[in-house]
């Protein structure tokens, strides 16, 4: 996957330069260096049903025009209705990973976090229930290999992450005969 180390680049100052740390008088106080008690976090991973109400799933490529409402334009308006397969295919991309967070010790210094490079959706699955009312979205790009679920299935008071397999999801759009390299320009 591309992907910058968000850490990296926010420490470094944004911009071109050389990736000399220079200390900010408002930074926030740095992490206690690791303690020997240390316990890293424990993670279960959990199959994912996305939308489990949804009557029905549909996948729509965006071109990356908008109407003069700024509206989307859809290179296929009506979008392709996925199988039961192919929306167990969409599922099986997802596993919600839920973290044990230790009680005691501090983490090893240097973690970082790792963020898409862009993130421009050109995909969209919709979920929709029995009315025809989208309930749910996938929207991913395959470009950064990013996806987003809106609304989140994960709530606020879990200790969750919702973690994707957008390789699994390109297969499967490629699969159904739509372009994966919508706008992706390198």
């Amino acid at each position: 996957m591309r992907a910058v180390l968000v850490s990296a680049v926010l420490a470094c100052g944004i911009g071109l330069g050389a990736c000399d740390p220079v200390p900010s008088p408002a930074a926030a106080p740095q992490a206690e260096v690791a303690s020997e008690d240390w316990v890293p976090a424990v993670t279960r991973d959990d199959a994912v049903r996305l939308f489990a109400d949804a009557a029905s799933v549909g996948l729509r490529v965006h071109d990356g025009g908008y109407t003069e409402a700024g509206e989307r334009i859809y290179s296929n308006p009506d979008g392709v209705r996925l199988s039961p397969a192919q929306r167990d295919r969409v599922d099986a991309a997802f596993i919600k990973r839920v973290i044990v967070i230790p009680e005691r010790g501090q983490p090893p210094e240097g973690e970082i976090a790792v963020a898409a490079l862009c993130f421009v959706p050109h995909h969209f699955f919709e979920y929709r229930d029995a009315s025809g009312a989208v309930v749910g979205e996938v929207a991913v790009c395959f470009c950064c290999e990013g996806a987003q679920v809106s609304p989140h299935p994960v709530t606020s008071g879990e200790a969750a992450s919702l973690i994707e397999d957008v390789a699994a999801l390109k297969v499967l759009v490629t699969d159904m005969g739509l372009p994966t390299d919508v706008e992706c320009y390198e």
